[in-house]
């Protein structure tokens, strides 16, 4: 069940039957429907291979660093129009930092 105003992400079907929804339950809550494409086993592997080597390069993006706790809060400032410092924000589940300590900040 989606809150109102929700976003549903449908992504990795393949060749998976369409499932039933409730139409009328997401218009009458303004959600959204998104889809996305997904990617090989082999190249996620890969990815997760150069994450894990510290190879991405990606330490140079400029990023906002937020943790589970803060994600609420970040997709509600953005919906609003607040957006962050940096185009990217990335989810660290681990990353319990005081504030003032983060790679980025969410003003």
């Amino acid at each position: 069940m989606l809150r109102k105003r929700g976003r549903l992400v449908i992504g990795g079907l393949g060749s998976t039957p369409v499932c039933e929804l409730d139409l009328k339950s997401l218009v009458r809550g303004a959600n959204t429907i998104v889809g996305v494409r997904g990617r090989s086993p082999d190249a996620v592997t890969r990815s997760i291979e150069l994450l894990a080597d510290g190879r991405s390069g990606l330490e140079i993006v400029p990023s906002v660093d937020v943790d589970l706790d803060q994600v609420d809060n970040m997709l509600g400032r953005m919906a609003t129009g607040q957006r962050p410092v940096s185009p990217h924000v990335v989810i660290r589940p681990q990353l319990r930092r005081p504030t003032d300590q983060k790679r980025g900040s969410l003003s």
